[in-house]
């Protein structure tokens, strides 16, 4: 079970760093889970930086040397937009199921690299800020594996 788990933080780079390359190649964002409007000024340099740092982070969690922060500012991207745009929207149309999807798969992907920081806290410092990060990750993502864990797992 353990060579399971250890095999997270390497599936969530390579899901993030699909994400980049889709949206560099497609040069737009995931229309179907980043809702970006059309109208957004600087469109193609936001979409390149988003993409950029998804792909810099992606990398970085490959190294566990750089997995905690790493994990932290790719959680922090899907924070970012969930709650710039996913919940705006959600609170917009709340009786509308097709806005709960887009809000709520950025929160889950965030709430997954705050989850993967703690855990790769190991012998580091614990800055207290990433514990928090975590907690609230695993409460967003897995509420009903609170009970059985504890940070940070060894």
């Amino acid at each position: 079970m353990k060579k399971i788990t250890e095999a997270g933080p390497y599936l969530y780079a390579i899901a993030i760093a699909a994400f980049a390359v889709i949206q560099l190649v497609t040069q737009n964002f995931l229309t179907c889970m980043l809702p970006v409007p059309a109208t957004l000024p600087l469109r193609l340099f936001w979409v390149d930086l988003s993409s950029a740092i998804w792909l810099v982070a992606a990398v970085g969690i490959s190294i566990p040397r750089w997995r905690q922060m790493a994990a932290v500012v790719a959680g922090g991207l899907f924070f970012v937009f969930f709650f710039c745009l996913g919940l705006p929207k959600l609170m917009g149309d709340l009786y509308n199921p097709n806005e709960w999807t887009p809000a709520f798969e950025a929160m889950m992907l965030g709430s997954g690299g705050f989850i993967i920081a703690v855990h790769s806290l190991g012998c580091s410092p614990d800055p207290k800020w990433v514990q928090f990060g975590g907690a609230a990750g695993l409460y967003l993502f897995a509420p009903d594996d609170i009970c059985r864990l504890t940070y940070p797992i060894q």
